[in-house]
């Protein structure tokens, strides 16, 4: 496990079945995606969309990429290494 999650899940409170939970739903989004641009392709959704589709056409042209992109950056923020905060002296007490 990446340690920016071991470390998020220690003394914050948070259940511990919270960040793999976080994670797993970002997988099986992404995968779930995946299968779907396969399939719409096996289909032939590229070429017949604006028949088949109408006005739900900006779904797969919009939504779903936009879909994908925030599943890539939530898994990306997800397993980066966290810096450790400084502790920083203001008066006389020091926040972290």
């Amino acid at each position: 496990m990446p340690c920016s999650l071991s470390r998020a899940s220690h003394g914050t409170g948070i259940r511990p079945l919270f960040w793999p939970s976080v994670i797993a739903f970002n997988l099986v989004g992404t995968g779930d995606l995946i299968l779907a641009y396969y399939h719409a392709i096996q289909v032939g959704l590229p070429a017949h969309a604006g028949r088949w589709l109408a006005s739900a056409y900006v779904i797969p042209v919009l939504y779903v990429p936009l879909l994908m992109i925030t599943h890539v950056v939530a898994l990306s923020w997800l397993v980066r290494p966290q810096s450790k905060a400084t502790p920083t002296r203001i008066g006389d007490a020091t926040v972290a």
